[in-house]
């Protein structure tokens, strides 16, 4: 048996977001952290949303130093779901004298059947 050293490559292919209001988004470019808004949606309802995202990954290898040799195939994987709370907010006078418990957050509501986000009758897909 012989033996050659060689190097193998993993690449990002694509990514494929699932916002959970129905609209999804297709893109090679990893995005950038907030507040960059490369990859972003927005939402027409409030409400608890589950956003996806499935990562396609494309290999290569090179045997003795040769050329790179693509790998048939790729590979998907997915993300565990992660919940985002949508939410309007509007300004509101409130009492000073009343105490604010600083332990919860008020704008976030439990989430329950009457607080999840409704699917988006005009959700789009798109690609950037």
């Amino acid at each position: 048996m012989t033996t050659h050293p060689s190097d193998t490559s993993t690449m990002k292919a694509r990514g494929e977001w699932d916002l959970g209001d129905g609209n999804t988004i297709t893109t090679d470019n990893p995005g950038k952290p907030y507040p960059s808004e490369v990859v972003s949606g927005t939402y027409s309802t409030e409400g608890w949303f589950d956003i996806t995202l499935t990562t396609t990954f494309t290999g290569q290898f090179a045997v003795d130093g040769g050329p790179w040799q693509d790998i048939a195939g790729s590979i998907e994987v997915a993300s565990e779901p992660v919940p985002v709370y949508s939410k309007s907010l509007e300004s509101r006078l409130v009492d000073g004298d009343v105490p604010v418990n600083n332990g919860e957050d008020p704008w976030i509501p439990e989430r329950t059947a009457d607080t999840e986000g409704i699917q988006d009758p005009h959700a789009t897909h798109r690609t950037i």
